[in-house]
């Protein structure tokens, strides 16, 4: 089983179902975590197949609890959900992928430079994703909840990194 974990995920309900109705029809064993400061709080971590609470970002055990997440749950790709976690994550990507654990995010230079959602487009074009971020899109959190919380997103996203 190889598994999905969404992070600071909130209130991103439609995200998770939209997830969670693919990878049956898909015929993969998969699950959709999702971990968040107060998962008690967030509708969509309730929706979940799991989820976990993580310590803020800056605190600096954050990376180490969500790498003991995954390896203890399977994970093999996160998706971040803030634009407040793109450095972080991607300046750690390396980290995790030496561990089998893709992090959707650009490399941590591509986002120091831009932190712009259409050069972010421009990136899921690059890995095959199809994406349809508007022209007045103005900041990741939008972007995530409009044009990758699509049934093609999701589709992609579980082909891509779940399917053996």
């Amino acid at each position: 089983m190889r598994n999905i974990l969404i992070s600071s995920v909130g209130k991103r309900v439609e995200m998770i179902k939209l997830i969670q109705a693919i990878i049956p029809k898909l015929g993969i064993d998969a699950k959709v975590y999702t971990c968040d400061v107060d998962p008690d709080n967030s509708p969509a971590c309730k929706m979940s197949d799991g989820s976990f609470a993580v310590p803020r970002l800056t605190s600096e055990d954050y990376m180490q609890v969500l790498q003991s997440i995954c390896l203890g749950n399977n994970v093999k790709i996160i998706i971040p959900t803030t634009e407040r976690e793109l450095p972080i994550l991607s300046a750690n990507k390396n980290i995790f992928a030496n561990l089998g654990i893709c992090i959707l995010t650009p490399d941590y230079d591509f986002v120091m430079k831009c932190m712009d959602t259409h050069r972010f487009g421009d990136y899921l074009n690059c890995l095959g994703i199809k994406n349809n971020i508007p022209q007045q899109m103005d900041n990741y959190e939008t972007l995530v909840d409009t044009a990758l919380a699509t049934a093609d997103f999701a589709e992609c996203i579980v082909r891509k990194y779940l399917a053996e």
